[in-house]
């Protein structure tokens, strides 16, 4: 199980997918919940026509279709309805990511080291340092908004101790600024402050305060008196305006070739490296590093748009019955599963990967949204968790 999630989340595709069928399989619950719905199907239609279609990757489809489906079949048949199961999976979701983010802060005072133990992690080459699990640092911004965001949440709304709170968000938001994760750092902050806004209401506003001026004050401290070797989000920022790098220009420039082919590539027969080949701005295969954008720059804004809010529909509706419930303590890690998976789906607003091309921990948290509320939140039951009766091993 352990090995499972561990490939799964990092992306060791051939051992993610027969360790997952295994489990699948041979360990299955005898009352296995039906998960298997729409979703599979769009899922399967959006990567058919975004990735065979559209860019002729026969490899990458079949490699996220592999994906997507044992991830699938560990929720439907491994997890079936034991919340035991599926408490050890999130807590060793959890556990695997808060492993990469340790690597990370130890790849920043070992590089020469800790670079060949991640090598050797992921099967891999190491592309970017420090980061965690990954080999290249765009990767690790998924893993690190994702973990921190459900860890604070989770925490937040189980009402522990106000120094413990803190601990936590601090220890995440550090995280993120030595990750070097601006776009998890936008990702994370947001879905904190809406959560927290949903929460206390108007009593949010000193919090919300509070951790802006706290995170200013880090902010200005680490610019200041910093002499970090191995850089940070400000460093970061410095080096990329040097370098010329603009994240907005470069949407800005996909949007102008999105408006030559308003229908989509896939309905004039054209590829990115066809119409990107005389724009200087994307020389050397650059792509907007917008998921979603470069999603409807092939599909266009009808196709997309239908296959885009059909993958994300149970997604909505789980986040809508989250919410309802927000002030009972015990709705806390269904409402810190959604909004984990709300930061992952932000972060990609800033990078490529996202989760039509099975990025594990938006994988993870997408099928975890889906099954705890078709599964776990179906029937009103007297003292159970989420008010339903939750069948355990």
């Amino acid at each position: 199980m352990a090995i499972y999630l561990y490939t799964l989340v990092f992306n060791v595709y051939l051992n993610n997918f027969v360790i997952g069928l295994a489990l699948s399989f041979v360990f299955m619950k005898k009352r296995a919940t039906i998960l298997f719905g729409w979703e599979f199907l769009f899922l399967l239609l959006g990567n058919l026509f975004y990735y065979v279609i559209g860019q002729s990757d026969l490899k990458a489809f079949f490699l996220n279709l592999s994906e997507i489906l044992t991830c699938g079949l560990y929720f439907n048949f491994f997890v079936g309805e034991s919340y035991n199961r599926f408490k050890a999976s999130v807590v060793l979701f959890v556990l695997s990511l808060s492993f990469s983010v340790a690597l990370m802060f130890a790849d920043r005072y070992y590089p020469n080291s800790v670079d060949i133990y991640r090598a050797k992690l992921i099967g891999g080459d190491i592309v970017q340092s420090p980061s965690g699990i990954c080999g290249n640092m765009f990767t690790f911004g998924y893993q690190v908004a994702a973990v921190s965001t459900l860890v604070f949440l989770y925490v937040l709304l189980i009402k522990k101790h106000f120094l413990i709170v803190w601990g936590v968000f601090m220890l995440g938001t550090i995280s993120i600024f030595y990750g070097m994760q601006r776009s998890a750092f936008i990702a994370f902050s947001l879905a904190s402050v809406i959560c927290v806004i949903k929460y206390y209401k108007a009593k949010a506003i000193p919090a919300i305060a509070g951790a802006v001026i706290i995170g200013a004050l880090f902010f200005v401290y680490s610019s200041q008196g910093s002499n970090d070797s191995q850089g940070n989000i400000l460093t970061k920022n410095t080096q990329n305006e040097e370098n010329g790098e603009d994240r907005s220009g470069l949407m800005v420039e996909d949007l102008k070739i999105y408006s030559n082919y308003p229908l989509g590539l896939v309905f004039y027969n054209l590829e990115w490296s066809d119409v990107s080949k005389n724009d200087p701005v994307f020389s050397g295969g650059l792509t907007s590093h917008n998921a979603y954008l470069m999603f409807f720059t092939y599909l266009g804004p009808f196709l997309g748009i239908i296959l885009l809010l059909a993958v994300y529909k149970n997604v909505y509706l789980a986040f809508k019955q989250a919410l309802s419930g927000i002030h009972d303590r015990r709705n806390a890690l269904f409402i810190a599963l959604c909004f984990a998976l709300f930061a992952a789906s932000i972060n990609a607003l800033f990078h490529n990967a996202w989760l039509l091309n099975a990025n594990g921990p938006t994988m993870f948290l997408y099928f975890a949204v889906i099954h705890f509320s078709k599964v776990y939140y179906k029937n009103t039951q007297p003292d159970s968790l989420l008010g339903v009766k939750i069948r355990t091993v």
